[in-house]
C-alpha cells in the first residue's frame, strides 16, 4: 500500500483505493475479486497470496531431468533382462513368449521404480530431483507439504495424464494455478521457491 490509500489487489493485480478493498493479512482484495477469493478460502483452499506457480516450461524441463535420471537407473536393468532399444522381438514363435515375459517384467519393474522414486522424493523433500534443480516444490492447496499417500496419488494421476495423449500435462499451461490433471486428481500445486 502506498501513502495515497491505494493498494494492488492480490487476486487480479489491479490498483484500487483501499476504501473499496478488503484486507486479508498483508494483502488486499478488490470488490470484484472478493467473492471468488473468500469462496476459495471457505472451500479450504489457501489464497496463496504472493505465491508464484511453476510454469509449464519449467515443469517440462523438470520432468525431462527426472526422465533422464530414471533412464540411467533402469537401463542397466533392461540390459540385464536382455532388452535394449536396438533389440527386436525374435521371429521364432517359441522364443516370443520368453521375450514378452521379459518385456512385461521390465515394464512392471520400471513402473514400480518410478513410483518409488516419485513417492520418496515428493513425500520426503516435496520435489523430485528435476523439480529441485529448478527450485519447484509440490504442495497441498494450503501450502503444506504433501504426504506419501498424496505423492502416490499424484504419480497415479500422472499415468492418467499420459493416457490422455499428454493433454493432462498440457492443461497446466492454461490453468490459473498451473495445475495439470494429476495435480487436480491429487489436490496439489507446484510452486516456485520453498
Amino acid at each position: 500500500m502506498d501513502n495515497l490509500g491505494e493498494a494492488v489487489c492480490c487476486s487480479c493485480g489491479q490498483r484500487f483505493a483501499t476504501t473499496n478493498m478488503v484486507a486479508y493479512g498483508n494483502a488486499w482484495v478488490c470488490a470484484a475479486c472478493k467473492p471468488g477469493f473468500f469462496q476459495r478460502i471457505q472451500q479450504g483452499e489457501s489464497p496463496h497470496v504472493g505465491i508464484v506457480y511453476g510454469g509449464f516450461g519449467e515443469r517440462f524441463v523438470a520432468k525431462l531431468i527426472d526422465g533422464i535420471l530414471m533412464y540411467l537407473v533402469q537401463m542397466p536393468l533392461n540390459l540385464a533382462l536382455g532388452i535394449s532399444l536396438t533389440g527386436q522381438a525374435p521371429k521364432d514363435p517359441a522364443l516370443m513368449s520368453a521375450y514378452l515375459l521379459r518385456v512385461g517384467l521390465s515394464t512392471v519393474i520400471s513402473l514400480t521404480a518410478t513410483l518409488a522414486f516419485t513417492v520418496f522424493f515428493l513425500g520426503r523433500f516435496g520435489a523430485t530431483p528435476g523439480k529441485m534443480a529448478l527450485k519447484l516444490k509440490v504442495v497441498r492447496p494450503g501450502g503444506e507439504s504433501v504426504s506419501y499417500a498424496q505423492a502416490a496419488a499424484r504419480y497415479l494421476g500422472e499415468i492418467v495424464s499420459m493416457f490422455t495423449c499428454y493433454v493432462g500435462y498440457v492443461i497446466a499451461a492454461f490453468d490459473v494455478e498451473k495445475r495439470a490433471l494429476h495435480d487436480r486428481i491429487a489436490g496439489t500445486r507446484v510452486i516456485k521457491g520453498s
